[in-house]
């Protein structure tokens, strides 16, 4: 009987032993975000400028987490591209060519075998060239910034810098990015961008170069957007995420240009790609209201030119929302005193010795920034 005992817990004692080698040889099953393999799936779709006519030549990418997965080239305005396997819940699309910004999509997948998506490049933007020791500066009346090799990355030869800057107001076609976007505290939200700074710099192959990692790029923009928030587009991920801002400025100022003026809105940039500043006026439609003076006298001599700006020739405006409305005025007699570019609308209008003795007809329009807009005419009278 004893023996029976011992050799019962004995063949209890190698039963154990066993459970718990099986236990131990259990994996941990880790469970993972639902994503949608792309095997054999293509993306198609146009490709075209801001002016909705199609593009002759692009190039395309498709990233994942910020890394190329494939490229293709765009001809005779569309694209085509085979996805390799890959798992993932969303792709970013990046369309660029020389002498455009870029323009971007980002994908989110079903499992489909096929997906259209049209592409549109930003506009042209401005390349200034830039000798090791030089200082580069953008000072074109939108923006102000500075930007010497000491700042760039692992180079000290010449270099590119490229600039391009939008009013959505002025130019809402040329907004060439989704708008999904993450804020300061992770979360998504919907937004109403008021204006958008491109930035960039190559080298003469149009490689990228990247700032110093200590590095901040001050930027000056003029813009009258209300409640101004930062936000910096990320490829990686396809999304706008918000950025700290700096204290605005509320005084009204000329920015690097006669005749232009407007509120400035001041930032730091760390890195370069497109920044964008939104509005809190998301979901306004209400239009300012405004009265025109009836007329606004110019004293000038037969050599002077003077810039008569929106603002001068109003009486009173307000908006319930927009504190301080983007105010456009244009001359409407079709004169060649002037160059087309400085009577075209804007901040201000140009007056010129020819306009001596001559009433000119103009029209101002007052702009929220949600795009709602006031129209009046009113009169410059030019005299000696």
């Amino acid at each position: 009987m004893k023996n029976n005992i011992i050799l019962y817990v004995a063949l209890i004692a190698m039963f154990c032993m066993s459970c718990s080698k099986e236990f131990e040889n259990i994996n941990t099953i880790e469970i993972k975000p639902e994503t949608i393999a792309l095997t054999d799936a293509t993306i198609t779709g146009a490709v075209g400028y801001v002016d909705g006519t199609a593009a002759d030549t692009a190039i395309v990418e498709l990233l994942v987490d910020g890394e190329i997965l494939v490229t293709t080239i765009a001809l005779m305005g569309t694209y085509t591209i085979e996805i390799p396997d890959v798992q993932v819940e969303s792709v970013v699309l990046k369309i660029f060519s020389s002498g455009f910004s870029p323009g971007y999509a980002l994908l989110e997948l079903d499992g489909s075998e096929s997906y259209e998506v049209d592409l549109t490049l930003g506009n042209l933007y401005k390349s200034y060239f830039g000798n090791p020791g030089d200082v580069v500066c953008v000072c074109d009346g939108r923006a102000k910034f500075d930007i010497e090799t000491t700042i760039l990355q692992d180079h000290d030869e010449f270099f590119l810098l490229h600039y391009a800057f939008n009013d959505l107001i002025r130019e809402p076609d040329e907004f060439v990015l989704n708008t999904d976007a993450i804020n300061l505290d992770g979360v998504e939200e919907e937004l109403l961008f008021r204006n958008l700074v491109y930035v960039n710099v190559t080298d003469s192959d149009e490689n990228n170069i990247d700032l110093l990692t200590d590095a901040i790029l001050d930027v000056r923009t003029i813009s009258d957007v209300e409640g101004a928030r930062l936000w910096f587009y990320n490829e990686a991920i396809g999304k706008w995420e918000e950025k700290e801002i700096r204290e605005q400025t509320t005084e009204e100022l000329s920015l690097l240009s006669t005749g232009n003026f407007g509120r400035v809105q001041f930032f730091d940039a760390l890195e370069f790609g497109y920044y964008a500043l939104s509005s809190s006026c998301l979901g306004d439609t209400s239009d300012p209201v405004f009265t025109c003076k009836e007329n606004y006298t110019v004293s000038m001599g037969t050599s002077d030119q003077r810039a008569v700006s929106g603002n001068r020739m109003l009486e009173s405006i307000n908006d319930d929302c927009d504190g301080y409305p983007m105010v456009l005025i244009e001359r409407l007699d079709n004169t060649d005193f002037c160059t087309p570019e400085i009577n075209s609308r804007g901040y201000s209008v140009r007056i010129c010795p020819d306009d001596l003795g001559i009433i000119v007809p103009v029209e101002i329009t007052a702009y929220d920034d949600a795009g709602n807009k006031t129209v009046c005419q009113s009169e410059i009278w030019v005299t000696e």
